[in-house]
C-alpha cells in the first residue's frame, strides 16, 4: 500500500469551492493514496477534502469590507501555518483569494512545500505588482482565461492556461425547457433570474435594488417570474428581505439560470457561468463607497463582468455603484428582453463561450501530481 500523501487546498469563495471539488475527486482518481485538508466550503467537504475552516466565513468584496473579516482570516491562517508541522503536505494547491494566499504561498515556500496556484488573482487589473509576488513564490500558475499566460509570464511566473472548469462542470446542465420544466415554469412565462452573489456582504448591498427592479418589471412584462439562485455559502436568513412572489431555490443555481430569460447577476463567476449557457444578464457591482474610491484608484480594465473581458467590449451591461439602481436595472432587463437585442447578446455569449475549453481540473491534477513527484 502506497503511503498517504497530503494535499493542502484552499478556497475563499464559492467559485472556489466549486472548481476544489471538482480537482479533488479528479486527483483521488488518478492517486487513491492522496488525502486532502484546507479551507472550503460544503462542495469541498463532499468530495472529501477535511475542512479545518469553511470558506463562508471567509468570502468578503472590498477593501474595507476585507478589514471587518480580520480576525477570523487571521485564525484560519494561523490554523493552517499550524497544520504545515503537524501534516506536511506534498503540495499546496491555492485557488484564487490573493489576500490571503498569497501570504500563505511565501510561507510554503519558506517551508520547502511546492505552491500550485490554480484560478490566477486578477492582478492584471488591479495590481499587476503581485504577479511579481508570485514569480517568486509560486511553482505553477494554472490560469483559465486565455489572454492571462502572456501577462503572467512577462512577469516571470510559469503560467499554463488549463482551460475553464466551468467548460466540465456545465456539460451535463439541463437544457432551457428541461429546466423550466423542473422549476415548473411554462414557455409562455418570462423568467427573470435573481442571483445576488455568494456572501452575505453582496447580498445586503444588491438584494435590496434587485427587488424594486423586479417589482416594477411585474408591471410592465406579463406573466413574468423572479426565482432566486441562493448560493451554498448563504442560507435563506441571510436574505436581508423576502417578497411573496420570490422564488427562492437552493443548490439549483444553474437550473435557475438555464431557465430564465434574463439575470439580474452579482459580479462574479456567476455572469460566465451565464455566459455559457448563454443567457443575458445584466451584471451589478456596489461594494462600501470607500473600497470603490480606492478600487478606482488601482483599476486598469474597461469593464468588471467576466464576458465582456473576454469579448473585449461591452456585451451585456455593467451597472456599478451608483447607477444600479432599481429604475436603471429595470430598464436594461427590459431592453434585453426584446427580440433583436436578444438574439445580438446571445450571438456574442455563444461566440465567447468558442473562446474557452475544458479539461481543466485533469491538467491540474496533472501539474500537481508532477510537483509532489508522483508519475
Amino acid at each position: 500500500m502506497s503511503p498517504r500523501r497530503w494535499v493542502l487546498m484552499v478556497a475563499g469563495e464559492a467559485s472556489g469551492d466549486l472548481y476544489g471539488a471538482h480537482l479533488a475527486r479528479t486527483l483521488r482518481e488518478m492517486a487513491p493514496e492522496v488525502s486532502f485538508y484546507g479551507i472550503g466550503g460544503v462542495k469541498m467537504e463532499e468530495a472529501g477534502v477535511e475542512i479545518l475552516y469553511g470558506c463562508e466565513e471567509l468570502a468578503v468584496v472590498g477593501i474595507t469590507e476585507a478589514l471587518s473579516k480580520g480576525l477570523q482570516v487571521w485564525k484560519a491562517y494561523r490554523a493552517l501555518r499550524r497544520s504545515l508541522s503537524e501534516r506536511r503536505p506534498s503540495v499546496a494547491v491555492l485557488i484564487d483569494y490573493p489576500g490571503f494566499n498569497l501570504p500563505l504561498a511565501k510561507a510554503l515556500k519558506g517551508a520547502g512545500i511546492p505552491v500550485l496556484y490554480y484560478v490566477s488573482p486578477q492582478v492584471w487589473a488591479w495590481r499587476p505588482g503581485r504577479a511579481r509576488k508570485m514569480a517568486e513564490r509560486v511553482d505553477r500558475l494554472a490560469v483559465i482565461l486565455p489572454f492571462e499566460v502572456e501577462f503572467y509570464r512577462s512577469y516571470g511566473v510559469k503560467a499554463h492556461f488549463v482551460g475553464h472548469p466551468l467548460c466540465d462542470l456545465l456539460e451535463g446542465s439541463p437544457a432551457g425547457p428541461v429546466a423550466r420544466a423542473r422549476l415548473g415554469y411554462s414557455e409562455e412565462e418570462t423568467v427573470i433570474a435573481i442571483l445576488p452573489g455568494s456572501r452575505s456582504t453582496e447580498v445586503r448591498r444588491l438584494l435590496g435594488p434587485m427587488l424594486e427592479a423586479a417589482r416594477i418589471l411585474r408591471h410592465s412584462v406579463p406573466q413574468s417570474r423572479f426565482p432566486l439562485a441562493l448560493a451554498p455559502t448563504l442560507r435563506e436568513d441571510d436574505l436581508p428581505r423576502r417578497e411573496p412572489w420570490l422564488e427562492v431555490f437552493e443548490g439549483r443555481t444553474w437550473e435557475v439560470m438555464a431557465a430564465s430569460d434574463v439575470m439580474m447577476v452579482a459580479s462574479g463567476t456567476a455572469t460566465l457561468e451565464g455566459a455559457l449557457l448563454g443567457v443575458p444578464m445584466v451584471i451589478l457591482y456596489k461594494v462600501n463607497p470607500i473600497s470603490y474610491l480606492l478600487g478606482r484608484m488601482m483599476v486598469n480594465v474597461r469593464h468588471i463582468g467576466l464576458p465582456n473581458l473576454l469579448a473585449g467590449r461591452e456585451v451585456v451591461p455593467e451597472l456599478i455603484q451608483g447607477a444600479a439602481t432599481p429604475w436603471r436595472i429595470a430598464e436594461e432587463v427590459a431592453a434585453l428582453l426584446g427580440k433583436r437585442r436578444r438574439q445580438e447578446v446571445k450571438a456574442a455569449l455563444e461566440e465567447i463561450k468558442g473562446t474557452l475549453k475544458g479539461g481543466a481540473s485533469r491538467r491540474v491534477a496533472e501539474m500537481a501530481l508532477e510537483l509532489m513527484g508522483v508519475n
